[in-house]
């Protein structure tokens, strides 16, 4: 154990050996756990950037909205085209197909989100639900935990950081590519939840521009242009209002068949991955224990 510089209230702990079973974030989280004396838990990234009153302001919102868990949403910094592209699909995804109201409300586990980045906790509710130890060998620990929480009856809320807490996950195409494909098969439930959302996101974002193009050509196309151009401006529509939700660029939301077929390769990436290797890689090795 080491001091962290000259603030006597910072300290860095040596971790013990990845025992196993357990992957490593997961492991280091539980050790952090039994060492802190709090009673609130707050884990967050290294790459996680807090402004000055970010803290106090999650600790107003852990109060007012009396959560057992609180997920916070840092904002997602985005700079070259992949990563515009790419990681504002995480929040879309949350905010299009999980309405607040159904993960605050309902007590259903498949009605669960978090991101890992940033998750608090009341102490007492840490270790009802398990703290870490009950996702030990989970990649997606954060939505793990976030569904035992659902499953031990206690408060999950979610809470945009509005600029507050920051991060940039990553620099490119293949750290983009690489890390949603990591993330990604567990995400969906595995290849047929993958493959099924693949074809799902062509039908809804790509086949209605395939059909405004072929009813130009003369191909018998139903309510030609009228019913493609509404299905392309509803896509539009949703992916804008979430871009400008988390505050991200509202005119990328164009892009969004680019987006789709991005994806679609960081889906069979990860395919790829499983079928070859048994489970995703990470810097060079597996992933999972």
């Amino acid at each position: 154990m080491e001091s962290s510089g000259n603030d006597t209230r910072l300290r860095v702990f040596r971790g013990r050996p990845v025992p196993g079973g357990w992957l490593a974030k997961n492991w280091a989280c539980h050790q952090l756990a039994d060492e802190a004396s709090g009673e609130i838990l707050i884990f967050t990234d290294a790459d996680v950037h807090w402004h000055p009153r970010a803290a106090a302001a999650l600790l107003s919102e852990l109060s007012r909205t009396g959560a057992d868990m609180l997920a916070i949403m840092p904002s997602q910094k985005t700079v070259s085209w992949a990563e515009r592209l790419c990681v504002p699909l995480m929040a879309f995804a949350i905010h299009a197909y999980l309405p607040a109201v159904a993960v605050h409300r309902t007590r259903h586990p498949l009605l669960a989100a978090a991101n890992g980045q940033c998750i608090a906790f009341r102490r007492s509710a840490y270790f009802r639900l398990g703290g870490h130890a009950s996702v030990r060998d989970n990649i997606l620990d954060d939505i793990g935990l976030a569904r035992r929480a659902k499953g031990a009856g206690l408060a999950l809320r979610m809470a945009e950081a509005h600029g507050l807490i920051t991060c940039r996950m990553y620099r490119d195409w293949r750290t983009v590519r690489e890390g949603y494909a990591k993330n990604i098969f567990a995400g969906f439930g595995g290849a047929a939840g993958l493959i099924a959302a693949a074809v799902f996101h062509w039908v809804v974002f790509l086949v209605p521009w395939g059909l405004l193009g072929a009813g130009f050509t003369g191909a018998p196309v139903p309510w030609h242009p009228f019913w493609a151009l509404i299905l392309i401006c509803a896509g539009i529509f949703v992916r804008a209002m979430t871009a400008w939700r988390t505050g991200q660029r509202v005119g990328d939301a164009l892009l969004m068949p680019i987006s789709v077929l991005l994806m679609t390769a960081i889906a069979a990436q990860s395919l790829w991955w499983h079928w070859r290797y048994g489970g995703p890689l990470w810097k060079g090795r597996r992933a999972v224990p």
